[in-house]
């Protein structure tokens, strides 16, 4: 049995492989400079806080958390 990695399936692992390797980039970067993000809700691994953000009114979600975590900086 051999194993072939087809077109698509190479460009989507390709696509994967890149976001991930630029996912940890950015996080170490960030913690090498002593950057912390800004305060805000906890989100989830993968998906942040998008299920919390109401899909009809989102800028009602945000007013809100502006108004709970306090002023960008």
């Amino acid at each position: 049995m051999t194993f072939e990695l087809t077109t698509p399936a190479l460009v989507v692992l390709s696509v994967i492989i890149y976001y991930a390797c630029l996912w940890v980039y950015s996080g170490r970067r960030l913690r090498s400079k002593g950057l912390r993000l800004p305060p805000g809700p906890k989100g989830k691994h993968f998906v942040g806080n998008l299920h919390q953000i109401s899909r009809i009114e989102p800028w009602l979600t945000f007013a809100e958390w502006g108004k709970e975590y306090g002023e960008p900086l």
